[in-house]
Parts: C-alpha cells; sequence; structure tokens
C-alpha cells in the first residue's frame, strides 16, 4: 500500500503538468496584484506628457506640421491610434492597456519557447515579475510610452522569428519572418535611434551561418523576409510625409546635441556605481553556476543560503559599501538590470571557452544566441541615448529572461534533473530580485505618496478611478474648475512646468508644440522659437498654468514614508522667453497653493474675467 502511494506521489512530481500548476500559480497571484497596482499614483508630469502628445493628435494638431522637434520619438503617433479608437479613455484605462499588453506579449513568447523544447512548466514562473510591474520593471510609467513599446515589440518579434525559425512549411516560416519584421520596424518606428536593431536579423543569418547546427536554419531569403518590411513600412511612412519628417528629424536631432544630457562630457562619462552593482552580480552569477556544477546532495542547500545572501546584498545596499541608485529611488530595478547585463556578459566568455574546448554548439545555445543579439544592440544604443542611461536595459529584459532560464535549465549538469530541482533552481536565482523589484514597484509611484497613503480615489474626468493624495486631487479639482469657467474646449493653453497633465485634465491643446516645458534642459532660443511658432500659427493661449516648481513629491526614502517638495524654481518675475509672453500679454486670473510660499498661478488672456475675479476676491475678502 505504502509502496503504491509512493509510486503515484513520484509518478505525479515527474510530470512537467504538476510543476506548471505550481508555476502558474504564482503567475496568477503577481498578476491579479499587478491589476489591482494600476489605479495607484498620480503623476503631473511624464505620464501626462505621454498622454497629451497622444491625445492632441486626435483632436487637430498634425504631429510633423504644428511642431518642429519631436520625429526621434514617435510612440505619441501610436498611442493617438488609441484616443481615436477611445476618445474617452481614462488615464486608467490607459494603464490597464499596457497591462493587457504586457500579458499578451508574455503569452506569445511562452508559446514560442513552449514550440522550441515542448517545455511549458517554468514560463509562467519565469515571467511571474511582468505580471506585475508590466513592460516597465524600472516602475516609473505604467502605461504605454516608447520605453514600455520597446519591451512589448522586442518580445512580440522575437515571439515570431522563433517560431518562424523552427517551422517546416517554407510558406509558414516566411509568413512568420515577415511579422517579425514588421514589429523590427515599429521598434525604429517608437525610437529612432534604436534603429540599429535592424542589423541584428543579418547577425544572426552570419552567426548561424559559420556554427552550422543540425535544425535551426536561416536562409538568405527568409533574412530579406525579415528586412522587406522595415524597408517598406519606412519608405511608405517617409513617403507620405516626406520633407516634413525629414526636416523635423534635422531639428530634433540639433535640439538633442544642444542640450546639457546628451553633451559629449555626460555621454563619455563612466557609470562607476553602475559598474559596482554589475561587479556584485557578476560574481553572484558566476558562483551560482559553478555551483550548479557540483554533484552533491546539498546542491539545493547551498543554492538556498546564495539566495538569502542576494537578498540582504539588495536590501543593504552591500551591506552600505555601494551607493543606493539615484537617491535610492531605482536602486531595486539597478540591481536587477545588473543581474540582466551580468547574463549577456557571460555568454561571450561561456561561449568562448566552449570553442576552446572543441564543443560545437547546441540548437539551444544557437536560440539564445538568437534572442539575446537584438536586445543586446537594444541595450546599447537605448541606454546611450536616454535619460535612464543603464536602467533602460530593463526594458528589454523579457527576451533575456527567456534566454537566461534556458541557459540554466538547458546546462548540461542540470538537463537531466527532476522538474522539482529545475523549477527550485530557477527560484533561487530570480527570487532576490523578482521580490525586490516588485516591491520598489509597488512604493516607487513616481512622485506621488506611497499606495497605503493615497486616500482618496479621483471621480470625474481624465483621471477617474486614480488613487492619490488629498494634494494632488485638490489641485486637479481646480485645474478642471478654472478651465472649465473661464475657456472652451476649442481654446489652447500653456502649461509650465513639467506639468503637462494640465492639458489632458483640462482637455485643451497646448499652444506649444511641446507640452513638456522645463528649463535648463535646452537653450532659450528653443522657447523662443516655441512662442514665435505659436504666434504665427494663432495658437495664443486662453490661460496659462505656471506651476513655481515642478509639481511632484520626491521621495526621501522608500522604505520610510517621508517624502519632500521640490524647491521653488522660480517666481514669476522670471525672464525666460515663455513667462515674459504670459507678463506682457496675459492678466493674473487665480492660484492655488502648492505649498507654503509656491503657487500654481493661472492667468488669462480675458481682462473683463481677470477683473471678476479681482473684483470677487475683494468683495470676500
Amino acid at each position: 500500500m505504502t509502496f503504491q502511494s509512493n509510486s503515484k506521489y513520484s509518478k505525479l512530481l515527474s510530470k512537467q503538468s504538476t510543476f506548471f500548476v505550481v508555476s502558474m500559480a504564482c503567475f496568477i497571484v503577481m498578476a491579479a496584484l499587478g491589476w489591482e497596482k494600476l489605479p495607484y499614483g498620480f503623476n503631473f508630469s511624464d505620464e501626462g506628457y505621454h498622454a497629451t502628445e497622444a491625445w492632441r493628435i486626435t483632436v487637430g494638431d498634425n504631429v510633423f506640421r504644428e511642431g518642429f522637434t519631436g520625429a526621434l520619438n514617435l510612440s505619441h503617433l501610436i498611442n493617438s491610434i488609441f484616443f481615436r479608437l477611445m476618445p474617452e479613455i481614462t488615464h486608467l484605462g490607459l494603464r490597464q492597456l499596457q497591462y493587457v499588453s504586457a500579458i499578451s506579449s508574455l503569452l506569445f513568447f511562452s508559446f514560442a519557447l513552449f514550440r522550441l523544447d515542448k517545455q511549458y512548466w517554468y514560463q509562467p514562473l519565469i515571467f511571474s515579475v511582468f505580471a506585475f510591474t508590466g513592460l516597465d520593471p524600472v516602475g516609473m510609467i505604467s502605461h504605454l510610452y516608447y520605453h514600455t513599446y520597446v519591451n512589448l515589440f522586442i518580445t512580440l518579434h522575437l515571439s515570431f522569428f522563433l517560431i518562424g525559425i523552427i517551422e517546416k512549411s517554407t510558406v509558414i516560416r516566411r509568413a512568420f519572418f515577415v511579422i517579425s519584421g514588421f514589429f523590427l520596424w515599429c521598434i525604429s518606428f517608437n525610437l529612432l535611434y534604436s534603429s540599429v536593431v535592424v542589423i541584428s536579423p543579418v547577425l544572426t543569418f552570419y552567426i548561424l551561418k559559420k556554427i552550422k547546427t543540425d535544425t535551426i536554419k536561416f536562409d538568405f531569403r527568409e533574412l530579406m523576409c525579415v528586412l522587406i518590411p522595415f524597408v517598406v513600412c519606412w519608405a511608405i511612412f517617409i513617403g507620405i510625409f516626406n520633407k516634413l519628417y525629414i526636416v523635423n528629424v534635422y531639428n530634433s536631432l540639433q535640439l538633442m546635441l544642444s542640450s546639457s544630457v546628451y553633451s559629449f562630457e555626460e555621454q563619455n562619462r563612466f557609470n562607476w556605481e553602475a559598474l559596482k552593482h554589475i561587479g556584485v552580480i557578476f560574481l553572484y552569477f558566476s558562483v551560482f553556476l559553478y555551483i550548479l556544477k557540483i554533484k552533491t546532495k546539498y546542491l539545493i542547500p547551498m543554492l538556498i543560503l546564495l539566495m538569502i545572501g542576494m537578498y540582504y546584498v539588495i536590501d543593504t545596499s552591500f551591506w552600505g559599501l555601494i551607493t543606493p541608485y539615484y537617491n535610492g529611488w531605482f536602486s531595486r530595478p539597478m540591481w536587477f538590470t545588473a543581474l540582466v547585463i551580468s547574463f549577456m556578459a557571460i555568454l561571450p566568455l561561456y561561449f568562448l571557452l566552449m570553442r576552446y574546448q572543441h564543443r560545437t554548439l547546441s540548437d539551444w545555445e544557437a536560440i539564445i544566441i538568437i534572442m539575446i543579439i537584438p536586445c543586446a544592440l537594444l541595450s546599447i544604443s537605448n541606454s546611450r541615448f536616454s535619460g535612464l542611461g543603464i536602467l533602460t536595459v530593463l526594458h528589454t529584459s523579457i527576451p533575456i529572461i527567456g534566454a537566461m532560464s534556458l541557459f540554466v535549465i538547458r546546462n548540461r549538469n542540470i538537463i537531466m534533473r527532476s522538474y522539482f530541482t529545475k523549477l527550485a533552481i530557477l527560484t533561487m536565482l530570480f527570487l532576490p530580485f523578482y521580490y525586490s523589484v516588485a516591491w520598489s514597484d509597488w512604493k516607487f509611484t513616481f512622485f506621488d505618496v506611497a499606495p497605503d497613503q493615497e486616500d482618496v480615489v479621483i471621480d470625474q474626468g481624465y483621471g477617474k478611478g486614480i488613487k492619490t493624495n488629498q494634494l494632488y486631487k485638490g489641485l486637479y479639482n481646480w485645474i478642471s474648475r478654472t478651465s472649465d469657467k473661464f475657456s472652451s474646449k476649442d481654446d489652447y493653453i500653456i502649461a509650465y512646468v513639467q506639468s503637462s497633465m494640465v492639458h489632458m485634465i483640462s482637455k485643451r491643446r497646448p499652444s506649444f508644440e511641446d507640452s513638456f516645458i522645463t528649463f535648463g534642459l535646452f537653450p532659450e532660443s528653443y522657447y523662443e522659437k516655441m512662442v514665435n511658432s505659436m504666434k504665427q500659427r494663432h495658437r495664443e493661449p486662453q490661460l496659462a498654468f505656471v506651476f513655481e516648481s515642478v509639481p511632484g513629491l520626491v521621495p526621501l526614502s522608500l522604505k520610510e514614508p517621508q517624502y519632500a517638495f521640490y524647491d521653488k524654481q522660480f517666481s514669476f518675475s522670471a525672464n525666460d522667453p515663455i513667462s515674459k509672453y504670459v507678463s506682457e500679454n496675459m492678466y493674473f486670473l487665480d492660484q492655488f497653493r502648492w505649498r507654503d510660499d509656491v503657487f500654481v498661478k493661472c492667468f488669462t488672456r480675458s481682462k473683463s474675467d481677470a477683473e471678476k475675479m479681482r473684483l470677487s476676491r475683494d468683495y470676500y475678502q
């Protein structure tokens, strides 16, 4: 009786379906928590900018004719499709759209991995963190924008490419390669400097030709199937917009090069803090792989000890020896970034060792190369040109995590072990990083208070359903009431500094070609050009909302609910081109106290409205 029971138990543990249930349970829990996380936190700057630049296209603005820069980032053109299809979509709705896109891309990629080796038990586990963070493991912005689109499109590109590479039917193979080529173009279209990714299928073709695996084939005609959509889509787009687009690209490059962020000194400054994180994780991952080679019954206990040690390294920032990354806001995502980079750094060493040992590459090793090539190219280009720097590596992390998992469970020292052992190994490899990134994503609401302090819900307009703090909701309602009372839906407005969300709250178009206005990033001549362009196109504002400081709360510590305001950036007597225009052409209307002596001031073009407001204030005083 006992023997039969043990036999049944052993048979159950030998089935991957058993471990798939465990893995899927983990994924579902994280997905449910990820969905519940979406309403928390409101952001007046970046999220407002990405929404505004998309929405304005749907209400009459021409992306190139109305603006002289912006062509390097066309994600707002993609997002404008959603505003056209769903004119009443809310901020929460955009976040939910990003979440659905994340889950969908994970399903596509999981299916591609399943087609490769018929294994499905581990995929929900390794992708569970993305079910919580969505497409942005950095934890900044929860809806679709140029960085999350990179993670989405590279995942879809590789999903179709991998399915195509193992498909037997020539017609179906080429169809999948064409679709993968379309998503390759989407990466380039989304962020122009990501166009370097088009080299990846060429490199894949060259490498596969050299290593000559048994079943992984990719011939020249199939290479053309991937590249032709890239070329054709760009040809059609440039053919439609022609000179307008080309001039816009030139102006955008000139503007970018004029910014201090992209100066030669900044671009060539070595990031020592990032190198420290990478060095520690490179050592950790090397030790982890070495332990896998040891044939001992103490394998699992040794990995548990290593996992616990890694958790405390992350939690204490290596016991205080490494400065928490970027004021501590991105400390935990930086450790995850270091894991991804360490894996990509170990791979070339691994393949060099194979060559030294005169070992031939297996099919799964060729698959890992195929997955890593485009991710590595994107990681290099995006980290060079983005203000996020090396953290942008996480925006290619879905395929890299898939490749890392294959690298571990297909290791010749592990491949014959039980599903239980493999599941335990993957859990201990990723758990410290997944827990810390998810915890950070929950705590860092990008300049709002922590979720457990967000005690009010916005109940109307674009922000409907978002949970935030009393101050933000009060400002939201004041902007909404003021714009409704003193302007019409066809009017233009100005909002600065870093307060693009005002346009979405008021549903009033920006007077300027750029809704994200901040001083010090670009030269004054840029803002002078915007003011002149506004006048020439007769887009003078009916209202101007002037924020004397960035409308955000700065977390002093993610572990403790401590926040500070941004310092006051300027008084309205500032001599910048935009403030000069407002002071010379508009009248003070009303103000909202942000804190102490810092206000959000509203100005109007209507002298009579301003006078009425002044008289009403005098009356009540």
